[in-house]
């Protein structure tokens, strides 16, 4: 009784962690799709920002300097640009952090479909 008990323990963190595996997989590869979209439409409009991500969490840094690493990288900052840029995108309907030192994140909820309207609306900031 004692082995069964065991061998189902393991058998089902091996399901949870495959599970968690896929959610993570899929956060990424929208971050990674977000990230991407943001620094086309930057270069496009010859907006000067960086993007630092991990998976699904990022900041959109308005700097030359990239990646931001320090204090002193951040301080570089436009928070004017930030300031239009929050709040275009929350009269628009995006949440994201109203402080220019802030992450947004990407959850397991999260399609590409709120990738691609996010992309949409940012590409309608006119800095």
């Amino acid at each position: 009784p004692l082995l069964v008990c065991c061998l189902t323990n393991v058998s089902f963190l091996s399901l949870i962690l495959k599970a968690n595996q896929d959610i993570y997989e899929h956060i990424n590869k929208l971050g990674e799709k977000l990230q991407n979209g943001i620094e086309e439409i930057a270069r496009e409009k010859n907006v000067k920002l960086t993007v630092n991500r991990v998976g699904g969490m990022m900041t959109v840094f308005f700097t030359d300097r990239n990646p931001v690493r320090s204090y002193d990288d951040a301080k570089s900052c436009d928070l004017e640009m930030f300031k239009k840029y929050f709040l275009h995108m929350n009269k628009n309907g995006f949440n994201i952090p109203q402080s220019q030192f802030e992450s947004m994140f990407l959850s397991a909820v999260h399609t590409e479909e709120h990738i691609d309207k996010f992309l949409e609306i940012f590409k309608r900031f006119q800095p």
